[in-house]
């Protein structure tokens, strides 16, 4: 079983306030790095490549690892997260691993934007996207983040999201249905952080 970070879009009910959706838009309850999902940037709604790729290839002709993940202080050092576009990773929820499998996430449920940087590679044409984090939580911003001159700090942390317990069928990026999202247990005794 494979657990890493991974969040959920499982409704596009409310996505079209970040902008037009595109063709291929669909429900996903288990969005792992390396699979594509909805990112917002300034130029509209695309769907990009958890892993954000460098505009251009490195030594040899070999592309430079993917970056699926990035500190704040990271972006604000690193030459190619500094300079990616930012973008909203269209999300409503989150998995946490530990102690067992929890889906975090609002409440009410929303559509939210996960912070992202993003980058289209003039080699092949892949766009990719980074999300951002704190060390424990991946971190949320509005539409004003997609301005380049807001302060990185614009994306924090979650609030108010409740955790429930799922299964460990959403321990595998390959199950993407809704049975990831399906509670266990007592599924009214959510707990809110």
């Amino acid at each position: 079983m494979t657990r890493g970070p991974r969040f959920t879009l499982t409704t596009l009910d409310g996505a079209a306030a970040f902008g037009a959706l595109p063709d291929g838009a669909v429900p996903r309850y288990n969005i792992a790095p390396g699979q594509r999902a909805l990112v917002a940037t300034a130029g509209g709604i695309a769907l990009r490549r958890w892993g954000l790729l460098p505009r251009w290839r490195g030594h040899g002709g070999k592309r430079a690892p993917r970056i699926a993940l990035a500190t704040l202080a990271e972006a604000a050092r690193v030459p190619l997260l500094r300079d990616a576009e930012r973008g909203l990773a269209l999300a409503d929820g989150r998995y946490a691993w530990h102690p067992a499998p929890r889906w975090l996430h609002p409440a009410p449920p929303a559509i939210v934007g996960l912070a992202a940087l993003c980058a289209q590679s003039r080699d092949d044409g892949v766009a990719s996207f980074a999300l951002l984090h704190d060390g424990d939580d991946l971190l949320v911003a509005d539409r004003a983040w997609l301005d380049r001159q807001a302060p990185l700090e614009h994306a924090a942390a979650p609030r108010g999201w409740r955790a429930v317990r799922v299964s460990d069928h959403a321990g595998s990026p390959a199950h993407d249905d809704p049975r990831c999202v399906a509670p266990i247990g007592n599924p009214r005794q959510g707990e809110l952080f």
